[in-house]
């Protein structure tokens, strides 16, 4: 239908090929990793897993009068740990670099001269642990960090609220061009982690956790694709074993509070 689409509208064979290929990187390069390093992230942390698994049940899971089970994917709105965990994953992970063309000569911060008519190269994976933005734990995976607020103990013993923050988040790119898709490709991802983590108790093979290589020649791809093989067992959980399964889409809840650099 797309193609037969595309005829009509009076593209070429070779304009309808260029077309096709962001939608190929866009399905693949980057939400197949992602979607592995958020299973990675979510069940190597026994604890967190089990606060995923009850989130998602209060949230986003009924059961219809047939005993279907129906995860509804517009309610992941509600379940902030869960999209909090899924962006700290991007935060860490990705590698992507955003480009801006100079148009006019500029100082940035009294200090760094940008010339008109040169290219500004913005290394995400950099700015993703700027400790003066993300602070003192921004090398660490910290599953509640994109949670509108957290609360922090002060040197004074005392409870203080500190805001999310967002500044250097660019996993979807940086404003005004960001990633029109972002939403659906996190549809994808967490209603893949939400069913796996409802259904499945998943451990590596060797039961170590480590992190397997990385491919670094992946140049369309901006979220580390795994080299070779991670071998895992995988077993169904018995409060859910034999029971059938669904998705829906609560019309009207499809946004996300997702951030955006």
């Amino acid at each position: 239908m797309r193609y037969r689409s595309f005829l009509g509208a009076g593209l070429t064979h070779e304009e309808i090929a260029y077309a096709e290929m962001p939608l190929i990187v866009g399905l693949l390069a980057n939400t197949v990793p992602a979607a592995f390093w958020v299973h990675f992230e979510l069940f190597s942390r026994p604890q967190l897993l089990e606060e995923i698994r009850e989130e998602v049940e209060q949230n986003a899971l009924k059961s219809a009068p047939d005993g279907m089970h129906i995860i509804d994917v517009g309610y992941f709105r509600d379940c902030p740990l869960l999209l909090s965990v899924y962006q700290e994953v991007l935060r860490t992970r990705s590698t992507m670099v955003a480009v801006r063309f100079v148009t006019q000569d500029v100082v940035l911060a009294d200090k760094y001269f940008l010339r008109s008519g040169t290219m500004l190269f913005m290394p995400v994976k950099e700015l993703g642990r700027d400790q003066s933005t993300w602070g003192n734990s921004a090398d660490e995976f910290n599953e509640r960090r994109f949670m509108r607020s957290t609360t922090t103990t002060g040197n004074n013993g005392g409870k203080k609220k500190e805001p999310r923050r967002t500044g250097a988040f660019m996993a979807f790119g940086v404003s005004p061009s960001i990633c029109p898709g972002r939403h659906f490709a996190t549809s994808e991802i967490l209603a893949l982690v939400a069913m796996t983590a409802l259904r499945y108790d998943v451990t590596p093979v060797d039961r170590l956790w480590n992190a397997p290589p990385k491919v670094n020649s992946a140049t369309i791809s901006n979220m580390c694709p795994v080299e070779g093989m991670f071998p895992v067992t995988v077993k169904k959980r018995q409060k859910y074993d034999g029971k059938s399964w669904q998705f829906e889409v609560t019309e009207g809840k499809g946004q996300f509070n997702l951030a955006v650099g």
